[in-house]
């Protein structure tokens, strides 16, 4: 979180690791780089998650938004030549956001059914 040091993230995690295993009971961690995200969500990874949703029915039409796409890098000095964009979600697009919550939501349920379906290690992932 902004403003928040990684100091006290570290801190509050080695409490809740601490906590666990003094209880003899698991804990599973996931980290998120969000300032990141919108630039590294493969192409696939949507497809895959829309459709572990249910969202069949619109992944034509996203992965035709987001097939082929081209971008250019304005600088200073004029705009670079056009190159295609092979990662990541249109910036700037209200479409990215949902798209986001959608893959997060997919892998969210991911672990949960890896971590109920073995119990003791999560195997599927």
């Amino acid at each position: 979180m902004k403003g928040e040091g990684s100091t006290d993230a570290i801190f509050v995690v080695r409490q809740m690791q601490e906590k666990f295993r003094a209880k003899g009971k698991k804990l599973y961690f996931g980290f998120v780089d969000l300032e990141k995200a919108f630039d590294r969500v493969q192409t696939e990874v949507i497809r895959w998650a829309m459709c572990k949703l249910g969202i069949e029915e619109n992944v034509s039409a996203v992965m035709s938004m987001h097939t082929g796409a081209k971008t250019v890098v304005r600088t200073v000095y004029g705009n670079s030549n056009g190159f295609e964009v092979k990662v990541g979600m249109h910036q700037g697009s209200a479409l990215s956001p949902f798209l986001l919550v959608i893959v997060m939501e997919a892998l969210s349920r991911e672990f949960r059914v890896a971590y109920h379906g073995s119990c003791m290690q999560m195997t599927r992932l």
